[in-house]
């Protein structure tokens, strides 16, 4: 069996970092490779480009108010507008050289330990503005970690975990956390008392 390859980046582009085209970088990697390095998070997957989405959301002018809401032009009145927001669309090759948020990474091509960010006693001590005047830094880091915990149990209940469909998928849901995620996820058994399945039932079993 062919074991797929996929292009591993090393150039930085200022005005679209995650999007090397035309660049010279040639080193091939396995698809093996690539996925532990996007797990680590020493990688990112690149974007081959973006589409337009439609969200209605609450409307900013009268904010669910029904007084203002019955005069506002904004919304005409249904409380509502359409937003157009850009999603990008990760494509199979990845980058060593970029962060997610599209700034060049250091010393990416040295080898080093695999980090995940924290919160630490500090960041929770200023987010409650216990200590330190601004408190906005450390709840952003507290909601980040959130949502990576969130995303790693989403990546673990998936039924066909395939890294760059579910990538795609959860970029399409962060825009939108409401809804439903698109992508089949494994449930909870129902409670079965003759199978013993289910949280009412599953006791644990000797293997």
């Amino acid at each position: 069996m062919d074991i797929k390859m996929v292009l591993k980046h090393t150039c930085f582009k200022k005005d679209d970092p995650l999007t090397p085209i035309g660049c010279r970088c040639r080193k091939f990697i396995s698809t093996v490779e690539a996925a532990t390095l996007i797990t680590q998070g020493s990688a990112q997957f690149v974007i081959k480009g973006y589409k337009d989405l439609n969200i209605e959301e609450t409307c900013t002018t009268c904010a669910g108010d029904e007084k203002l809401q019955r005069s506002c032009s904004h919304c005409k009145r249904t409380g509502k507008i359409i937003v157009t927001k850009k999603l990008p669309v990760y494509g199979e090759d990845i980058i060593i050289t970029v962060t997610e948020k599209g700034k060049r990474l250091a010393n990416a091509t040295a080898k080093k330990t695999p980090r995940s960010p924290t919160v630490e006693q500090g960041h929770i001590l200023r987010s409650v503005g216990a200590i330190g005047n601004n408190t906005i830094p450390a709840v952003e880091r507290i909601l980040e970690y959130e949502m990576l915990i969130l995303k790693e149990r989403l990546r673990l209940l998936v039924v066909k975990p395939d890294l760059l469909t579910f990538e795609n998928a959860w970029a399409l849901w962060v825009l939108n956390p409401e809804t439903e995620f698109p992508m089949e996820l494994r449930l909870e058994p129902v409670d079965d008392l003759k199978t013993h399945t289910g949280r009412r039932y599953d006791f644990g079993r000797s293997v």
